[in-house]
């Protein structure tokens, strides 16, 4: 069977089945607690806290996820992966265990077809009711019970959790460890866990004590690949159709056939791929962390196999088995291969850096016969350079590595990464999801309406729910700090923070009441208001009248419609593969992040900015319409990887209701202008690399454009005043003042040349005064390109010292390296220096030093280091 047929068996059994089938969710999630998409439950969590309802109560999907907890086992087992697909079907307050459990075993045994003799199920021990559903279809010598480690589920130390079932497939005893004790639980390659079944039931509060949820829910999730596995009776996930045509690439395009490396890169290829669809980029933090590292393991295993081909075509097969399931792969091919190259330039240069930088401690290292682990751990983490990569330069040289401290010091780091995602934001974000439950739906109504009456439906102050709040007495409307009051409503006019824009802003009043409304953010279908108390009290039940900052709504439309503009007019310019890498919305300005080969030319820029002026002219016509989800698919339109699309999806056309006629259509569900012309004017203001294919340009529209000119004229009216002339001759005042520049520098650098002078009792080395510091670079530098020697050069003017030394390896091998003298100098000079065996440079400021005593200093350096 292959993975399309599996697909749609599985998808078509449980469709028939009355489940509603629910596409895959991105792979970068809409929870702070996650780095990544982990599982097929992660999209229906807040259904299963009763946060918001699953209509009907049953669901399926085939999720892709990435797992890295076991990155160091992946290649050397047959089932380890970073990315998988998760089979499941789940239910929210709908069907329980024994639907759950029937449901499993027919499409295991009908619909699949498997040999149920080799089909076995584990349950807790404490779970009766499941065993005795279980002994339905199995005998009691095929149903094991466990304990907790291996049978109950648990989303964190508190909230839901419940018991679990697992379906173990028997692979035979050839498989198995041997051991009299090998049954279902054991961890050898035996006894195959193939389907998990998580039975929500219960609410786990701080005391561990666990009471029955009211709405009880099931989980399942079983991994697409081991499944296929099973079905064709291989033995390991490699074989299945989902990764060999990639594992067979590499090999046929490599010169030495190290199996666990090839199924490495094989399935780092699928994770990064996938990764970058969804719009993760290589970098030092969070996700793209785990990319780069991901990148760069696999660029370890190609050297170890000595791959003809670079890793950015490897990735090619990934596109031909995926490109089905995922149409975005196709359409992302280019950009996913450019940032892939991307990173595997860095990473070579990364090797270059670290080879100096282990060059340069190589005495030490001698010494100790040993690379201390500390370093180990700053190459790793501060340049990336692999630690298996270290070792393997340890072992041509019989050292040792220091694995200890590498791995505390290692650890110590993946504690305070997992710290930062699990801090503050996530307890907050867990606090306001308790409260969304019991508060309900808030309606949002403001899209076309900037005020209405509302009911007041909860109140939090601080962490606790209360009936009533009140002023402070020592409140007025322009001083005391900042109340922590959050209103819920049962409807709002108030956009909440979401895809790039920003929160609504304005008040609440009633009466003798009046709060300004501070800032707006949704959990679930639940909006939280902050505001701050201005007079009088406000209670659960009150009608209040809310009114939204129209003009500042209107200065936030008019950016996020531009922004919708400039994104169509980059892509006209730089091509299709302008992708959307991060945006920010609000009333001052708009910033647009986005990806692109190359850099784009100033006559480029401008054009952008053209078109999007004349967009603006034409004053278009803009449409906003609602879609299904699967009729929005079949659109032209736009839509990114951090967006969250419900069942009914936003479309927002500028120039056609057709997508495929208008000038710009996306998936949004932000505040757009009616028409182009109210945006007035589009100016770029800021236009700068991110980082390598990331750009970001900035930008004002309306009144924000006027602001910027007005601030462009005074600068140019104070700049005339300065240079003494019209504001209409400044360019020819400073072609003129350039130019006196040039003949000075001129005389300047014929004054400072500096030339070099021969150590005495050092053949081969020489010492160079300069005028300034780019004199005595240079100097240094047409000295080395001449003669395989050791030279140091250096200027001192107005009690600034700098110096630069390079060493030949002649010279290294002698003690002379350039790291070593820089480090003497600096210590004796009382400036700072440092850099390589074969490079170095430092300065600073000194008092009472001149050209004689640094030379004297250099020659008392260099006759200690001839005495060693």
């Amino acid at each position: 069977m292959t993975h399309e047929e599996l697909r749609k068996c599985f998808l078509d059994y449980f469709t028939e089945q009355g489940h509603k089938l629910y596409p895959s969710i991105s792979l970068v999630p809409d929870d702070q607690s996650l780095l990544f998409t982990t599982a097929g439950m992660v999209q229906f969590k807040d259904m299963f806290l009763g946060l918001i309802p699953m209509l009907p109560p049953k669901a399926v999907s085939i999720q892709k996820c990435v797992r890295t907890s076991d990155i160091e086992q992946v290649g050397l087992t047959a089932r380890h992966l970073t990315f998988f697909e998760m089979l499941g079907n789940f239910s929210a307050g709908g069907y329980f265990k024994e639907e759950a459990i029937r449901l499993a075993w027919e499409f295991f045994t009908r619909v699949l077809r498997l040999d149920k003799e080799k089909l076995y199920a584990t349950v807790h021990r404490d779970d009766a009711e499941a065993h005795k559903l279980w002994e339905k279809f199995l005998g009691e010598e095929k149903i094991v019970k466990l304990g907790d480690e291996d049978n109950f589920w648990e989303m964190g130390e508190t909230g839901p959790c419940g018991y679990c079932s697992e379906i173990i497939y028997d692979q035979g005893a050839s498989e198995g460890c041997g051991k009299k004790s090998c049954a279902p639980g054991c961890s050898c390659d035996r006894w195959l866990e193939v389907w998990n079944l998580v039975f929500t039931e219960f609410d786990k509060k701080k005391s561990g004590e666990r009471v029955l949820l009211k709405q009880k829910n099931i989980d399942t999730g079983m991994g697409l690949e081991r499944l296929l596995a099973v079905i064709n009776g291989f033995k390991s996930n490699y074989e299945t159709d989902l990764i060999k045509p990639i594992v067979d690439f590499v090999a046929e395009n490599s010169s030495a056939g190290a199996a666990v490396h090839i199924r490495r890169i094989a399935d780092h290829a699928r994770a990064a791929v996938f990764m970058i669809d969804d719009g993760v980029l290589p970098s030092n933090t969070g996700r793209g962390y785990i990319l780069h590292r991901l990148i760069r393991r696999a660029m370890v295993s190609s050297r170890k196999i000595k791959l003809k081909i670079p890793l950015y075509k490897a990735i090619n097969p990934v596109f031909d088995i995926f490109g089905k399931a995922y149409p975005s792969l196709a359409q992302n091919a280019s950009h996913i291969a450019m940032e892939i190259k991307n990173e595997e330039e860095r990473f070579e240069k990364a090797l270059e850096t670290g080879m100096n930088i282990l060059d340069s401690c190589m005495k030490e290292i001698k010494e100790k016969k040993c690379i201390p682990g500390e370093l180990c751990f700053d190459l790793y983490t501060t340049y990336g350079f692999p630690v298996e990569l270290i070792r393997d330069i340890a072992a041509s040289y019989s050292f040792s590595v220091g694995e200890d401290v590498f791995e505390r010091l290692t650890d110590e780091s993946k504690e305070k990464s997992r710290s930062s995602w699990t801090g503050s934001g996530a307890a907050d974000e867990k606090r306001l999801k308790s409260a969304a439950a019991d508060a309900g739906e808030t309606r949002f109504e403001g899209y076309d309406r900037t005020e209405l009456e509302a009911e007041v439906k909860m109140i939090l102050a601080g962490d606790d729910e209360v009936k009533s709040i009140f002023a402070p007495k020592t409140a007025d409307a322009g001083c005391g700090e900042l109340s922590e009051e959050l209103v819920v409503l049962n409807r709002t006019p108030f956009y909440a923070l979401s895809g790039g824009q920003a929160s609504d802003e304005g008040s609440l009043k009633k009466d003798s009441f009046f709060a300004r409304v501070l800032d707006v953010r949704r959990v679930g279908k639940t909006v939280f208001h902050r505001i701050k108390i201005i007079k009088g009290s406000l209670a659960v039940g009150d009608k209040v009248t809310c009114s939204v900052d129209i003009a500042r709504r209107r200065n936030i439309e008019r950016n996020h419609s531009a922004t919708h503009l400039l994104q169509a007019a980059l892509r006209r310019v730089a091509g299709g593969e302008v992708h959307q890498a991060g945006s920010a919305v609000d009333e001052a300005g708009l910033r647009f992040d986005f990806t692109v080969s190359g850099k784009i030319s100033p006559e480029g820029l401008n054009e952008v900015e053209n078109i999007v002026n004349s967009a603006v002219m034409d004053d278009m016509e803009v449409y906003k319409t609602e879609h299904s989800l699967e009729d929005a698919k079949k659109f032209t339109a736009l839509h990114f990887f951090d967006e969250k699309y419900g069942d009914v999806v936003r479309l927002v056309a500028m120039g056609s209701p057709a997508p495929d006629n208008a000038f710009s259509a996306e998936f949004c569900g932000g505040c757009h202008v009616s028409r182009t012309g109210q945006i007035g004017l589009f100016k770029i203001v800021s236009h700068k690399a991110l980082a390598q294919g990331i750009r970001r340009i900035e930008a004002v529209t309306g009144s924000g454009v006027m602001k910027f000119l007005s601030e462009k004229e005074a600068l140019l009216q104070r700049s005339a005043l300065k240079l003494k002339t019209p504001v209409n001759d400044i360019e020819k005042k400073i072609d003129k003042l350039l130019e006196d520049v040039k003949q000075k520098k001129k005389t300047g650098d014929s004054a400072g040349k500096a030339l070099p002078r021969k150590i005495e009792n050092l053949k081969g080395a020489f010492i160079c005064r300069a005028d300034n510091a780019a004199s005595a670079a240079q100097a240094a530098d047409e000295v080395f390109a001449r003669e395989n020697c050791l030279v140091f050069a250096y200027s001192l003017a107005d009690g600034k010292f700098f110096f630069v030394c390079k060493a030949s390896d002649k010279f290294i091998e002698k003690g002379f390296s350039a790291e070593k003298i820089a480090s003497l100098f600096s210590e004796l000079a009382g400036v700072r220096g440092g850099g390589s065996a074969k490079f170095a440079r430092g300065g600073g400021i000194v008092s009472g030093m001149d050209a004689a005593k640094a030379e004297k200093m250099l020659d008392d350096i260099l006759a200690c280091i001839h005495q060693e």
